[in-house]
C-alpha cells in the first residue's frame, strides 16, 4: 500500500484508507482536508490545485486575449537531471520541475515562469535553485 492511499485525520488521529470524494473521518465525522488545505477547482475543463491558481489562470487568459502575453502553457516540465543508474546499478528517476504557468510577456520580450505558492516546501526550494542555475537567466516568479 502506498503512503498516499491513506489519510490521517487532523482532529482525532484516525488513519483510514483514502477513498474518492471522501470528505469526513470515519471515526470522528469531522471534515478531512488536503495536505496544504487547498481546494481543487475546475475552469475550462482544467483542474487546478487551488483557487489562487485558478484565479491566476483567468487573469492570464484575459492578458492573452488582449495580446499582452502569448503562448501560455500550463504545467510545463523542465528536466533538472536526467535519469541514471548509480554505482550499485540502482535506477534513479529523472528530476523535474513543473511550473504552473509558462508564457511570453510581449511588453518585456521575456519568457515568464510562474508558480502559485501558498507554502514553499524544502523540495520546492531546492528545485527552484537548481532550475535558476541550470536555466539562467530564467527565474521562477512566485505568485
Amino acid at each position: 500500500m502506498k503512503n498516499d492511499s491513506v489519510i490521517k485525520c487532523k482532529h482525532c488521529g484516525n488513519v483510514q484508507l483514502k477513498q474518492t470524494k471522501q470528505k469526513k473521518c470515519n471515526a470522528c465525522g469531522k471534515l478531512l482536508r488536503s495536505k496544504y488545505n487547498s481546494s481543487k477547482i475546475i475552469i475550462d475543463n482544467i483542474k487546478f490545485d487551488s483557487k489562487r491558481e485558478a484565479v491566476r489562470y483567468k487573469e492570464l487568459k484575459i492578458l492573452e486575449q488582449k495580446g499582452l502575453v502569448k503562448d501560455l502553457e500550463l504545467q510545463k516540465r523542465f528536466i533538472l537531471q536526467d535519469k541514471y543508474q548509480n554505482g550499485t546499478g540502482k535506477k534513479i528517476r529523472k528530476l523535474e520541475y513543473i511550473c504552473d504557468f509558462y508564457y511570453f510577456d510581449v511588453k518585456n520580450g521575456k519568457w515568464i515562469i510562474e508558480d502559485v505558492k501558498g507554502y514553499k516546501t524544502e523540495i520546492y526550494k531546492l528545485k527552484k535553485k537548481l532550475f535558476e542555475h541550470q536555466f539562467y537567466p530564467l527565474v521562477i516568479t512566485e505568485i
